[in-house]
């Protein structure tokens, strides 16, 4: 089957090629019977396909299905060795290394992955102490409060049947209760809706790696 040709629409936008094969032009094999002497193509919309750059390198966002198919195809390679060349807008962004394939949420056509390519991974020397990193964390504190007591408490509305689970809970009696310190890293006490980590994944989301992880 005969690639499709660029539309202008294509022409408009930055196109986007791994080792000379542009995305636009990638034909997804679907839903093909095993018996069947055909094959049933579709290309995706050259805008389903996205490109950020970054600091750290690359990041490529398209349907699964395509980034399937440039598997299959042998244009994407599983070993982390093998680098392949990135051109934007007919720009070259040199040679590139897959780091991780990561799925997201939502659309109809198949769900979008990211793909972030960079500089080939520095090979570890040597191999670190297991859980090396639980040793500097501090315990967060336990606050005491009044005792709670499960008699008193809210189990449905007055008339309602207690559940089984609940009756060992109440017969135990009142017991010490206690509060955890509430740590958010990095929010802004002067800014009630700061919470970084709700950012951060948005900007993961939107495959902006090196500020989320910022």
């Amino acid at each position: 089957m005969p690639k499709p040709k660029p539309t202008d629409h294509t022409r408009s936008v930055r196109r986007i090629a791994i080792d000379g094969h542009f995305l636009d032009e990638i034909q997804t094999r679907l839903q093909t019977p095993a018996s069947s002497k055909s094959l049933t193509y579709t290309a995706a919309p050259v805008e389903r396909h996205q490109v950020i750059e970054d600091e750290e390198g690359v990041t490529l966002k398209l349907p699964a299905l395509t980034a399937l198919q440039l598997y299959h195809d042998g244009v994407l390679s599983a070993d982390a060795q093998k680098s392949v060349e990135i051109t934007v807008a007919s720009r070259p962004l040199g040679a590139n290394f897959i780091h991780w394939m990561r799925g997201l949420p939502g659309d109809e056509f198949g769900n979008p992955v990211l793909l972030p390519f960079g500089p080939q991974p520095a090979k570890q020397e040597r191999v670190p102490e297991p859980n090396a990193w639980l040793k500097a964390l501090v315990p967060l504190k336990l606050y005491r409060q009044e005792d709670w007591d499960p008699a008193e408490a809210y189990w449905g509305e007055p008339g309602e049947r207690i559940e089984a689970w609940a009756k060992p809970i109440i017969k135990r009696g009142p017991r010490p209760m206690y509060q955890m310190e509430q740590i958010l890293p990095g929010a802004d006490p002067e800014d009630f809706d700061s919470d970084p980590i709700l950012e951060a994944n948005e900007l993961r989301d939107r495959g902006q790696i090196a500020r989320a992880k910022k």
